[in-house]
């Protein structure tokens, strides 16, 4: 009886203090990895503006990233790490002023990442990492103030996005108390994301055919993403485990430049520049206050009637 409780008792309690804690750093990473998607998402928004009743607009949204770091504090590392987005939309003008949009965004980045995710007595341990996202976000948008050259219409809209994450650290061996073993993990979670975005833009028209459009962007996700880490120790399966944590929802506001050439059939071809230029000022949205060091190229082909 007594080598029942024991065993009852004691080996879960050393379980426990053994598997190794891997929640802290990966959930910093899962979450600024969530800013940076957030912010090549906010790319995607091409505001309706300058628009009269009846007016409608499509576009789509090709884009490629890069990212060296992923955060500071404590320091996140990327080798190789870059994704792709895609989006699409559109806006119909109700009136002069009202009008409603509906985007379709995707994106995926992979990558290896250098982090102490066993903790700090472990040093820095590289891991191969996954993360797609898509997102659908539609609302309405009103102009507070226009003429034939300035643009100032504001924005609210709901969204719905769906995550996937995988981040695989390599092989490490873990040391005594136990007899020294090497032990593998693997973290992973998909699932549903809601959430309320809103912005304002002011946009520009020189000579009838350049257009700049500064705007401000804001996204709160209302509920929270779930991850699971899997421990696995090669050598003494009695010390393996599982850990599930939560990533904290997004949210946060972003800063967006589209500057643009417009023809006369309609069409036009504009460069979004915000991810960029918050990368290199180190201000502009969460990902980049978090020292996120990211390249971006965003293209945005539309055509309005």
């Amino acid at each position: 009886m007594r080598a029942i409780i024991f065993i009852i008792i004691i080996i879960p309690a050393i379980t426990a203090a053994q598997v190794p804690d891997t929640s802290s750093v990966t959930k910093k990473a899962v979450n600024s990895i969530e800013d940076i998607a957030a912010s090549i998402i906010s790319d995607s928004f091409n505001p309706m503006t300058h628009y009269s009743k009846g007016d409608k607009s499509f576009y789509f949204v090709p884009g490629w990233f890069k990212a060296d770091r992923v955060m500071e504090d404590p320091d996140i590392e990327a080798d190789d790490f870059t994704g792709i987005s895609l989006g699409a939309g559109g806006g119909y003008a109700l009136s002069d002023r009202l009008m409603t949009y509906i985007i379709l965004a995707g994106m995926k980045m992979e990558g290896d990442l250098t982090a102490p995710f066993y903790g700090s007595d472990s040093g820095n341990i590289k891991s191969s990492f996954y993360y797609s996202l898509v997102s659908i976000l539609g609302g309405a948008g009103y102009d507070i103030f226009k003429n034939n050259y300035i643009s100032v219409p504001v924005y609210l809209g709901a969204n719905i996005q769906h995550y996937s994450a995988e981040l695989i650290p390599e092989t490490v061996d873990w040391p005594p108390p136990i007899p020294t073993t090497s032990v593998d993990s693997k973290i992973s979670g998909s699932g549903f994301l809601l959430g309320m975005s809103g912005g304002i833009a002011l946009s520009l028209k020189i000579y009838d055919f350049i257009k700049v459009t500064p705007y401000f962007i804001y996204m709160q996700n209302l509920n929270k993403g779930k991850m699971k880490a899997e421990i696995t120790n090669n050598d003494n399966p009695l010390f393996s485990g599982k850990q599930s944590f939560d990533i904290d929802p997004v949210s946060a506001g972003m800063l967006g430049l589209i500057m643009g050439i417009i023809s006369e059939g309609g069409f036009s071809f504009s460069v979004l520049a915000g991810s960029m230029i918050s990368s290199m000022l180190g201000f502009g949205n969460k990902a980049t206050s978090n020292g996120v060091d990211m390249k971006s190229v965003v293209l945005i082909l539309g055509y309005s009637y």
